[in-house]
């Protein structure tokens, strides 16, 4: 029924991915997108998208913001992630982007622009979605967006405006949201109903953000439907219609069937 777009399921052990693809199946879930956030969970992302499971799993491969910092002076993984990415399991490249909050241990802007640069080519020049991170730097996050000529990118986790949002959708990009819609004070209804049906998804960013029942907890993709739950109360829609909706949406982002 559910589709989880955005799942870090390579930072678990090999029983404990089975074991959580059990649990989504069980909770109606279809599908997972699983993140590998640098190259060597990137390369289990996509073995474990050949595995016989559950459910059906898809890789998508980059280096993701807290770790660009530790490539951006040595290109070398630029070739080896596009090597990986003519893998028939890889669905999108990503997650990468830019964020702005100053977190301890997060690189300068300057080194998470190269990263996110280097990975937009590698989106283009495989013809895949990307997968965008985008914290406080949404204007530069989509201004990146649009003059590369990219045509399909999803910005995960959104948190931003609603203003924001409109101009993200504007320039023909898609939006997904996390179990953070889920909060007493997310603050992102306004946000939701913004959003076009057909350009929003829904994601779990497994093991982090667990919807509010959990809140605290670790998340996992069985999860899902809570967040789904919850856009298809705020936009008035049955969860059936939206699941289908939600279904059909990410199909046509990431070109692929379920």
């Amino acid at each position: 029924m559910w589709i989880d777009t955005h799942a870090h399921l390579c930072q678990t052990n090999e029983s404990d991915f089975f074991a959580q693809l059990e649990r989504a199946k069980e909770a109606g879930v279809c599908g997972i997108i699983n993140i590998g956030t640098d190259i060597e969970e990137s390369k289990t992302a996509i073995r474990r998208a050949k595995l016989p499971t559950p459910l059906k799993t898809f890789a998508a491969i980059g280096i993701c913001v807290p770790e660009s910092g530790n490539f951006s002076d040595n290109f070398d993984w630029v070739d080896e992630l596009s090597d990986l990415a003519k893998s028939p399991e890889v669905v999108a490249i990503g997650e990468t982007g830019l964020d702005g909050a100053g977190k301890d241990g997060y690189p300068s802007i300057d080194l998470q622009l190269s990263a996110f640069k280097k990975q937009i080519e590698l989106a283009k020049l495989h013809n895949l979605p990307l997968i965008v991170h985008s914290r406080m730097q949404d204007e530069k996050v989509l201004e990146m967006c649009i003059s590369s000529g990219i045509k399909k990118a999803l910005f995960h986790c959104f948190t931003g405006t609603a203003e924001s949002a409109k101009k993200i959708t504007d320039a023909g990009f898609y939006i997904s949201f996390s179990g953070i819609i889920t909060f007493a004070k997310s603050g992102l209804n306004e946000v939701i109903k913004a959003v076009p049906t057909e350009q929003i998804l829904i994601e779990t960013d497994a093991p982090w953000l667990a919807p509010a029942p959990f809140r605290g907890k670790p998340n996992e993709p069985s999860y899902i439907r809570f967040v789904g739950e919850k856009v298809a109360e705020i936009r008035e829609i049955d969860e059936y219609a939206m699941a289908k909706i939600i279904k059909e949406n990410t199909q046509n982002f990431f070109d692929i069937v379920f």
